[in-house]
């Protein structure tokens, strides 16, 4: 089983506005992300992880089949407060997307399910165009050859066996699961 949980439950502090609900084309950008994965014929269960007293606010926008949990107090938590949830199996395909990440392609969720199938887990990222420094305090240091430099995206994919064995404690956990694995 392939099994999206979608992450909504961001406070959205460096926004300075819950962007989850600012409104596109009449429609909240969390929704976006959401009608990605609901569309798409190879997910087989979705679970929405949301902010603390928010679950009617979601609930008008989702399809009945959809799970809603409460999220935590970070990335991290809401993840494993979803995965807690879904009582998922080895060999089941666990995605994981952003919310605020509006338009993942349905190529990139199919990638990452097909890659994390064959390599155990994969995730989408995109090459660094910009120039990458190091600095020692406030004075800039050096220049770093960004041709290795990949920036990390969601959505993530890894095997039901995988994230079991993975230490999932803080945001780099997830991220350090997968550098052994594909990207997209």
């Amino acid at each position: 089983m392939n099994i999206a949980i979608i992450l909504a439950a961001g406070a959205s502090s460096r926004a300075g506005q819950d962007k989850l609900w600012a409104n596109i084309y009449g429609r909240p950008l969390w929704t976006f992300s959401y009608e990605a994965f609901r569309s798409n014929k190879n997910i087989h269960k979705i679970i929405l992880a949301v902010p603390t007293g928010k679950i009617a606010r979601f609930k008008k926008h989702i399809s009945k089949n959809t799970e809603l949990v409460i999220g935590g107090t970070s990335r991290m938590d809401s993840f494993k407060n979803a995965l807690a949830s879904s009582k998922f199996q080895d060999d089941d395909i666990i995605i994981d997307h952003n919310a605020a990440n509006p338009f993942p392609s349905q190529f990139e969720i199919n990638a990452v399910i097909k890659n994390a199938k064959k390599y155990g887990a994969a995730a989408c990222s995109s090459a660094c165009s910009d120039t990458v420094i190091t600095s020692k305090g406030r004075i800039y240091d050096k220049k770093v050859n960004r041709e290795n430099i990949r920036l990390m995206q969601t959505p993530q994919a890894a095997r039901g066996d995988i994230l079991r064995k993975a230490k999932l404690t803080n945001e780099s956990d997830l991220c350090g699961a997968l550098l052994n694995f594909t990207k997209v």
